[in-house]
């Protein structure tokens, strides 16, 4: 007489035996981010340049005529929007530099 497994129990099984395997995509995430963290322990990050820290007022002062103060504070925010972009990018490339050397 032959026994008969059940269709549901084999697929159970072989299941369970699939999550067992160093082969899933967790195990394989582990190991890649156990190898970027052992690279990234040695890295010494370089200091954020100074103008990246620095803050500045628009200038505007009590008894400016209104279209004076907009036209400060439009330079004003406009330096602004461009010392952020330029600290982004010096970010990035820091990032874009480390990933490299972390694969």
């Amino acid at each position: 007489m032959k026994h008969k497994i059940p269709t549901g129990a084999a697929l159970l099984v072989a299941i369970s035996l699939v999550g067992c395997g160093e082969t899933s995509p967790l195990a394989s995430l582990k190991q890649a981010s156990e190898r970027k963290g052992r690279v990234a322990v040695g890295v010494k990050l370089p200091d954020l340049p100074p103008t990246c820290r620095e803050k500045r007022r628009s200038g505007v002062a009590l008894g400016d005529r209104a279209d004076t103060a907009l036209l400060r504070t439009d330079a004003a925010l406009s330096w602004h929007h461009a010392q952020t972009d330029s600290c982004a990018g010096w970010y990035d490339d820091l990032k874009a530099g480390l990933a490299v050397g972390a694969q």
